[in-house]
């Protein structure tokens, strides 16, 4: 069995800290910017609780210059609540992260790829927590919004029925995560190539799953 190399984010948060501020370039904005490499730091070194105060700075200043009901506001919401869950206070992150999937529909519509991302992410902290009832209908929306607005065959729906598949595997139902893994697979391998580092992991998935019905 391989362990250690399934895909815990779903790729379009793999810069776990990213933050937006426009283009507004007031010594604050100059300020957050500067603090927001200091988290990435942080967070690239494992310095969760470095990070954190800073996160929650960011947040205060990303209110204070876009409002609190701006889409990089959910931005900010979901990376301290990604901190949250890395340490595991799952239940500190668990409200952040339902805040901002509801910042994102209201601001960018419900059918908007960020809200198939916010869904995602609460979908594995649920898993995360052994919530896995939660779970599947929160990652089964998210894949059905990826394949609504970014096609069948995009990069995201494979990391999204990778996602699913593994929430499967750990139910144990081993027969509805194998064709998701096959699905994802044969997207990532067309869109990404053979060696990408998410279709290697999406197919020591599913080699992982193999061992496992045996």
């Amino acid at each position: 069995k391989v362990s250690g190399v399934k895909i815990t984010t779903f790729v379009a948060l793999t810069s776990f800290l990213r933050f937006k501020l426009s283009s507004i370039f007031d010594p604050l904005s100059l300020i957050a910017m500067t603090r927001l490499k200091i988290i990435w730091r942080c967070e690239s070194m494992g310095r969760y609780h470095q990070a954190e105060p800073l996160i929650v700075q960011a947040l205060e200043m990303t209110k204070q210059l876009l409002g609190e009901n701006h889409p990089d506001m959910a931005t900010t919401l979901n990376n301290l609540a990604g901190l949250y869950e890395s340490i595991g206070h799952y239940h500190q992150a668990e409200p952040l992260y339902v805040q901002a999937l509801e910042l994102y529909k209201q601001r960018l519509g419900h059918h908007h790829p960020s809200v198939a991302t916010s869904l995602n992410n609460l979908a594995l902290l649920y898993k995360s927590m052994g919530c896995y009832d939660q779970a599947e209908p929160l990652y089964q929306q998210a894949l059905e919004l990826f394949k609504q607005r970014l096609g069948h065959h995009h990069p995201s729906v494979a990391i999204s029925l990778n996602n699913l598949a593994l929430l499967y595997e750990s139910m144990g139902c081993y027969e509805q995560a194998e064709p998701l893994f096959q699905q994802a697979l044969e997207i990532a391998e067309r869109t990404l190539g053979s060696n990408h580092p998410n279709t290697v992991t999406i197919r020591k998935n599913l080699e992982s799953l193999g061992d496992l019905k045996r």
